[in-house]
């Protein structure tokens, strides 16, 4: 139960920062069979750091260009 939790709280953080502290605060942290869970998660979430600094100009063009501000 604990692995579900820790993937739904981390899996939208996007910056290696992020990252960092996770694995951090799961070595002071720990508890059995989480590891891969964490593994995991902080894997995902430098994904997601990658795919922000591949595509932010791009996705702030694109909306910048697309929405309509009342």
């Amino acid at each position: 139960m604990l692995s579900i939790i820790i993937k739904c709280i981390a899996n939208g953080f996007a910056s290696a920062q992020k990252a960092d502290e996770v694995e951090q605060f799961f070595q002071q942290n720990t508890a059995d069979g989480i590891e891969r869970a964490v593994k995991q998660v902080v894997e995902n979430i430098r994904v997601n750091a990658a795919w922000l600094d591949r595509y932010r100009d791009d996705v702030k063009s694109f909306l910048l260009s697309n929405v309509q501000l009342d």
